[in-house]
C-alpha cells in the first residue's frame, strides 16, 4: 500500500463534513424519488422496480462505499491500474448514465418532479472546502485539489440562483439546465483526469512531490464513490428534462 493519509489534525473535520454531505445528498435523492413515485401513484400510473432504482442504488452505494472505505479496500494497490477505487468510481457513473438514458420510469418521474429540485443536491458541493483543506495541510497536490475544490464551490454557488430562476419563471429553463449540466459534468471530468494523472500509476503524466492518493483514503474516498455518482444522476436528469421541455415546447 502506498499513499498519503488524511492528516490527523483535520481527520475529524473531514469525517463529519464528508459523511454529512453524503447523508444530505442521499436524503435529497431518496426524498425526490419517493415524492415522484407518490405523485405517479396518485395519477393512476403503475410503478415498477425501475421507478425505485435511484433509492435502491443509493442504498447499495452507501453500503459499498462505507464498507470499502472503513476497511481500507480503496487504499490498496494505488500504484496499479486495477486499484479498487477506480472501478468503484467509474462503474457507478456509467450505471447512472445507462439508467438515465434508457429508463422510461425516470422520464415519468422527471415530468412530475419540480425542475428546480434537480439543483438542490448541488448545494452540498461547498464540501469543496474539505478538499481545499487537504491542499492547505500539504496532503494533496495543489494542481489537483485547487481545481476540484474551487470547481465544487462554484457549482454550489450557482446551484441556488439556478434553482430560484427555474422556480420563479415559467420559461427559459432549458438554457439553465443545459448550462449547469455541462458545467457540472466538465468539473467532474477535469477532477477525475487530474486525479488519475497524478496517481503513482504507470501512466502517470504529472510528476510532483505530492500525488493524489489521499483522495482514496478514509474518509475522502467516500466522496467519489458515493455522492458523486448520485450527483451525476441529477446532472444527467437535467439534460433529459431539457429535452422534455424542448419536445413539449
Amino acid at each position: 500500500m502506498v499513499g498519503t493519509q488524511v492528516p490527523e489534525n483535520i481527520l475529524n473535520v473531514e469525517i463529519v463534513g464528508i459523511v454529512g454531505v453524503s447523508v444530505a445528498v442521499l436524503a435529497t435523492v431518496i426524498f425526490g424519488n419517493v415524492a415522484a413515485i407518490n405523485k405517479l401513484k396518485a395519477a393512476g400510473k403503475s410503478i415498477s422496480a425501475m421507478h425505485w432504482f435511484p433509492t435502491l442504488f443509493s442504498l447499495f452505494l452507501t453500503v459499498e462505499s462505507l464498507t470499502c472505505s472503513l476497511t481500507g479496500v480503496y487504499e490498496l494497490w494505488l500504484d496499479q491500474l486495477y486499484a479498487p477505487s477506480a472501478p468503484a468510481i467509474v462503474i457507478p457513473i456509467f450505471v447512472m448514465l445507462g439508467y438515465s438514458y434508457t429508463s422510461k420510469s425516470l422520464r415519468e418521474m422527471l415530468e412530475v418532479t419540480p425542475t428546480w429540485w434537480l439543483f438542490i443536491p448541488h448545494l452540498t458541493r461547498f464540501s469543496g472546502l474539505l478538499i481545499l483543506m487537504l491542499v492547505w495541510e500539504g496532503a494533496l497536490a495543489p494542481h489537483v485539489g485547487l481545481p476540484i475544490g474551487w470547481g465544487d464551490i462554484l457549482c454550489a454557488v450557482l446551484a441556488g440562483p439556478a434553482a430560484w430562476w427555474v422556480w420563479s419563471r415559467s420559461n427559459g429553463w432549458r438554457n439553465v439546465l443545459i448550462g449547469f449540466g455541462v458545467l457540472g459534468v466538465f468539473d467532474y471530468i477535469l477532477s477525475l483526469q487530474l486525479t488519475v494523472w497524478t496517481l503513482p500509476l504507470p501512466i502517470r503524466l504529472i510528476h510532483t512531490e505530492l500525488d493524489s492518493t489521499v483522495l482514496a483514503f478514509w474518509p475522502v474516498g467516500v466522496a467519489p464513490t458515493l455522492y458523486v455518482p448520485l450527483l451525476y444522476l441529477t446532472l444527467f436528469s437535467m439534460f433529459i428534462r431539457a429535452k422534455q421541455l424542448k419536445s413539449s415546447g
